[in-house]
């Protein structure tokens, strides 16, 4: 079966069209996580192709300065992976949301509880990053 990401972007690809996917910081805006929607807002009506969206986490090891400091200010008004999710929960967006984190913070919240709690939004895929080798086995849950 086909995921809902891969089908809207390979609709995108078929039509000849570009594929832009771009990468906003969740709580890295003026308002905190109640900024969120706007910003994706802003981006829907630029006609993006689905968002990344990055989840803010205290050592950012594989991050360059641009994405650091975002998350560093998205820490700074007590962003969390929890008030992330729950943001997400409250709103569908048209395009497909990509969340891109490293598996710390996903670890701590909980594999299945992640998945699980973000079935019903508009996130269609996820990216891992730093996955150590005693957390390769949990993958095959995701």
């Amino acid at each position: 079966m086909t995921k809902t990401l891969t089908k809207h972007l390979q609709a995108i690809k078929d039509s000849k069209r570009g594929i832009f996917v771009p990468y906003i910081m969740a709580g890295d805006h003026a308002k905190g996580l109640d900024g969120l929607f706007e910003t994706i807002a802003l981006l829907e009506n630029s006609g993006v192709s689905a968002i990344e969206v990055g989840i803010p986490w205290s050592d950012p090891v594989a991050d360059g300065p641009v994405i650091e400091l975002a998350g560093q200010r998205s820490l700074a008004k007590d962003v969390t992976l929890t008030a992330i999710i729950k943001k997400l929960q409250e709103q569908k967006t048209q395009v497909p949301l990509v969340i891109m984190t490293y598996i710390n913070p996903v670890y701590q919240y909980g594999i299945e509880a992640f998945v699980k709690d973000l079935a019903d939004t508009s996130v269609k895929g996820s990216l891992f990053l730093i996955c150590q080798t005693n957390m390769l086995t949990l993958l095959p849950l995701i």
